[in-house]
């Protein structure tokens, strides 16, 4: 079975984190999968947070992105098998009733490569507005222990 758009999504967002400094990359980290979850598909984007939620988080997202590729492809091999199973019930119906039929293909189209790009693009300019704001933020106060003096 063909390898899901959402896979691609998936390896070109981690390529466009990879290019950022290092320090950016430091400073966006805790941003990572709320902004991986932006590129995503509107229609693929809830299904997906619920697999990636973890409560004990400050973001509420799974922090280890090791974790959020695996959930990324159990999501992506279960959406095939369920366009799979819908498929050969469609099939099934349609030897049973006689009748010709075409499978329904409503959300398994790949979206455009341009609007894939375009959603990637958009994620990586707020990443260089959350940079911007984060370095644009006074530095903390240090205070001196008086029993250290």
């Amino acid at each position: 079975m063909k390898t899901s758009w959402m896979l691609e999504v998936f390896a070109e967002f981690e390529r466009g984190f990879g290019r950022l400094s290092m320090w950016d990359q430091v400073i966006l980290a805790p941003e990572k999968v709320a902004m991986f979850l932006r590129a995503v598909d509107s229609r693929d984007r809830h299904d997906l947070g619920i697999l990636l939620e973890d409560v004990t988080t400050e973001s509420g997202l799974k922090e280890e992105w090791d974790v959020v590729r695996s959930n990324v492809s159990r999501f992506t091999k279960r959406k095939q098998w369920l366009r799979s199973v819908e498929e050969t019930r469609e099939s099934e119906l349609t030897h049973k009733h006689g009748e010709q039929s075409r499978p329904s293909e409503v959300g398994t189209e790949k979206p455009s490569n341009l609007t894939v790009m375009q959603q990637l693009l958009k994620g990586f300019e707020d990443l260089k507005i959350a940079v911007v704001k984060v370095a644009e933020r006074p530095a903390a106060p240090r205070f001196k222990d008086p029993r250290c003096m």
